[in-house]
């Protein structure tokens, strides 16, 4: 889930600054050079990648996998919520529901 939001923000982030620099800096370098700017194919690849790269890994995969954890490890202070048998919200509810619909019967 984290890594489709990522890659989300990072694609609308590349359209939204494309589309303002295109609207800005072609107008201002074809009205001072006469030409429209050219980018190498290869360093706007390179751009592109990176900024994907770092978008997506960087600056949400390594937070991710920092607080989500290794699965099968329990950090330390969760060790004792465990002991002591306290469950979840989303476990609470479920079990909560499967004893209403049984007790009907």
């Amino acid at each position: 889930m984290m890594r489709w939001e990522a890659l989300l923000v990072a694609a609308t982030g590349l359209l939204l600054g494309a589309g303002i620099a295109w609207t800005t800096l072609i107008p201002l370098t074809r009205g001072l050079m006469g030409a429209a700017p050219h980018t190498p194919a290869g360093a706007a690849t390179a751009l592109v990648a990176g900024t994907v790269l770092l978008g997506s890994i960087a600056a949400t995969g390594l937070p991710t996998r920092a607080l989500l954890g290794r699965p099968g490890h329990v950090r330390p202070g969760e060790e004792a919520v465990l002991r002591a048998g306290f469950v979840g919200v989303h476990e609470q509810a479920v079990t909560d529901s499967s004893d209403w619909t049984n007790s009907g019967a």
